[in-house]
């Protein structure tokens, strides 16, 4: 049984999220639950749904082995240990039972924090013979693969046991089902305990062979699911759905599956390839279920191991430390992944030469040459309703030169896109066709076609797109840009419990430049970050695309940690600085990173103090090149000479002192660059806030 702080605070987390909140319960009957306990031979399970929207809570029921004829089952409200009032009866016998009934607010919050309770009445015992509590499932379905580029033999899927307590899912099954046909159906090998926090593969042969490890039970080679809309249900012993999902929910979602759709459903397309860095339709946090399926992600496969990767640290990144043409680290995509490019060359990853970025140096291109669509994400672990995330971004204005082409690309948070990246329509123009794009929570979607270039910020909440969709996205405002310069722009969007902010242009970090559109969330979220992005194209000459191209990148928590500020660049780069981890208290690993100075040796500084400065001294004014600010006056100054590697990571251990709890720090690097031609050869660091935490 789920312990009661893991369910409250598991209940807690459900409750919080958007509308879809938890609505799976289960539990497992037995007489030792009863108060006061009986000896039973007798077992049971009970499976129940609550519909978020009308409160109504339906409850299914199957038991074996009773002492006795069954006579009854009823929902109480109490918590384990003691007896309660009835909520309302059960109907049925001959060991199933169901019934259902709406649920006043107070036994809502009763049934979250785990205060509902069944009980199976039969001849030997009246007053109770088998009685559990109503919990979260314990066991979900945690990843899954089920389409690749080439023959499907890499297809999996991991369940996960996200509670307290041991459980025997031995003869459990695996099921899959679309509008015509029920599939094979993989059941668990006997007497199979997944203990709490470990994982179960069922997999293909060839991903055994290939990938040593990773599969706990073979249950095929190839094709073991379709590449199509489908269902997969996990099943005990009882037949009782624990988890289950519907993928590809784009085409349709029939009568005979609508039983097991969570939400929209996981509503784009997916793919995964056996090279570079393989991906799954992933939980990004194990075990995080609000029963709808936008809690799934593209991510690096992690079959048989945790989904959590990267560090839940504010992330920059400029991408001056790697090769060019090499595939970003951090970065997964689905069919190619994210390139480090040289943006004024042409290159295998780089389809035409544009200008520099306002950082210079190299940027980050999400492309597959081959032409097509591609979704990529950054494998990432922040998570929580107030984000930031903010990058420069080159956005072509160049119309399309006919009618039939266009190119779309989107930069989202708190979600995840397709594979394909397919065309969405935030304009809500286009044909009925344009409604497979798999995009989640809140991005900037750019869309250029032979008559118009137009950025818009869309909240596409859980998914989905008319005609079909549930709940449609909705375009909270959008910067016609056609007929303005082609160039690089500040993409900014910092998302505030279901407040929403989108920047287009302006200087990083600002919030009073460039274009604003400001709106509401259809619901707060949460999960994890889910950063992506994502490019469709459909033009004749690849040469003349320009897919999503990066630079300056950041995410984090706008309430902990934030860049802001210009920089000036040394003669070897552009001086950025940012934290290795979060300032929480008693982080005695933190540090602050001053990135991106190449050269060796040169005199720097790391200036910290508790205030910024009222006004920016621009330095400038006695003899510094321009850009150069003072954002943070030298109330501890900490030198030394740079390393030359381009990360120069000074140790800044958080004490666990609550007395400091969210004192903010601000930080500035300064370099002597004496290859600079100013008068003041210095270059600057824009300021960087963190809030101890």
């Amino acid at each position: 049984m789920v312990s009661p702080v893991l369910r409250t605070t598991l209940a807690l987390c459900a409750l919080s999220t958007f509308a879809a909140a938890q609505t799976r319960y289960v539990g497992n009957l037995s007489g030792a639950n009863v108060v006061p306990p009986v000896v039973s031979s007798g077992l049971g399970a009970i499976h129940a749904r609550l519909d978020p929207a009308t409160s109504t809570l339906t409850v299914n029921v199957a038991t074996s082995g009773l002492g006795g004829i069954d006579t009854g089952a009823q929902l109480s409200n109490a918590p384990a240990g003691v007896n309660g009032s009835a909520v309302f009866a059960l109907t049925g016998g001959a060991g199933t039972y169901s019934g259902s009934g709406v649920l006043s607010a107070l036994q809502v919050a009763e049934l979250a924090a785990g205060n509902l309770y069944v009980e199976v009445f039969s001849s030997v015992n009246p007053t109770g013979e088998l009685r559990t509590q109503l919990e979260l499932p314990a066991i979900v379905i945690n990843e899954f693969a089920y389409d690749d580029a080439g023959t499907d033999d890499v297809e999996f899927v991991e369940l996960y046991n996200r509670s307290t307590s041991p459980v025997n899912i031995g003869g459990w099954r695996l099921e899959a089902l679309d509008a015509t046909t029920t599939n094979p159906a993989y059941t668990v090998t006997a007497a199979t305990v997944l203990a709490p926090g470990d994982f179960y593969v069922l997999g293909s042969s060839l991903l055994s062979t290939n990938f040593p490890g990773l599969v706990d039970q073979v249950v095929g080679a190839t094709n073991l699911w379709e590449n199509d809309n489908e269902t997969l249900t996990i099943k005990d012993g009882f037949g009782l759905v624990q988890d289950s999902l519907i993928y590809e929910a784009n085409k349709g979602i029939p009568v005979v599956m609508a039983p097991f759709v969570e939400g929209e459903g996981v509503w784009g397309n997916f793919v995964t390839t056996e090279t570079g860095t393989p991906t799954s339709a992933a939980r990004l946090r194990d075990g995080f279920d609000t029963d709808d399926n936008r809690d799934f992600h593209i991510a690096r496969w992690t079959p048989g191991t945790s989904n959590a990767q990267g560090s839940p640290k504010p992330y920059c990144d400029d991408f001056e430390t790697f090769a060019l043409e090499s595939t970003h680290p951090r970065f997964a995509g689905s069919f190619v992944g994210p390139r480090v490019i040289d943006p004024t060359a042409v290159s295998a990853s780089n389809p035409n030469a544009i200008a520099a970025s306002p950082l210079g140096g190299k940027a980050l291109i999400t492309w597959d040459p081959t032409g097509g669509g591609n979704g990529c994400v950054l494998v990432s672990t922040v998570h929580g309703p107030d984000i930031l995330l903010e990058m420069w971004m080159y956005i072509d204005t160049t119309l399309e030169a006919t009618a039939t082409e266009r190119e779309q690309w989107s930069v989202g948070i708190q979600g995840t896109t397709c594979g394909f990246h397919n065309f969405g329509d935030p304009s809500g123009s286009l044909a009925t066709g344009f409604n497979t794009n798999g995009n989640t929570g809140i991005a900037w979607m750019y869309e250029v076609t032979s008559t118009s270039a137009i950025a818009y910020l869309v909240d596409h909440n859980n998914g989905a797109w008319p005609t079909t969709a549930v709940s449609a996205p909705t375009t909270l405002g959008s910067v016609n840009l056609t007929g303005q310069p082609a160039g690089w722009r500040r993409l900014r969007v910092q998302i505030a419990g279901n407040a929403v902010n989108g920047w287009l242009g302006g200087d990083f970090g600002s919030t009073t430049t460039g274009t604003q559109i400001s709106g509401t969330a259809a619901a707060p979220y949460t999960g994890p970050a889910g950063v992506y992005i994502g490019y469709r194209e459909l033009v004749v000459t690849n040469s003349t695309t320009r897919p999503p191209t990066i630079d300056g990148f950041f995410v984090g928590h706008p309430a902990n940690a934030e860049a802001f500020g210009l920089s000036s660049p040394t003669t070897s780069g552009l001086p950025q600085i940012c934290a290795n981890s979060p300032a929480n208290l008693g982080n005695g690993a933190h540090a602050i990173e001053l990135r991106n100075v190449t050269a060796p040796g040169l005199p720097a500084a790391l200036f910290l103090d508790f205030f910024p400065l009222v006004l920016a001294f621009d330095l400038s004014l006695i003899g510094a090149q321009p850009n150069s600010f003072l954002y943070v006056a030298p109330g501890v100054s900490i030198t030394f000479g740079t390393s030359g590697t381009g990360l120069d990571s000074l140790p800044a251990p958080v004490p666990f002192d609550p007395l400091i709890l969210g004192v903010d720090l601000f930080w500035q690097g300064v370099v002597i660059d004496p290859g600079l031609a100013f008068t003041l050869p210095v270059a600057t660091s824009g300021g960087f806030r963190e809030r101890i935490h």
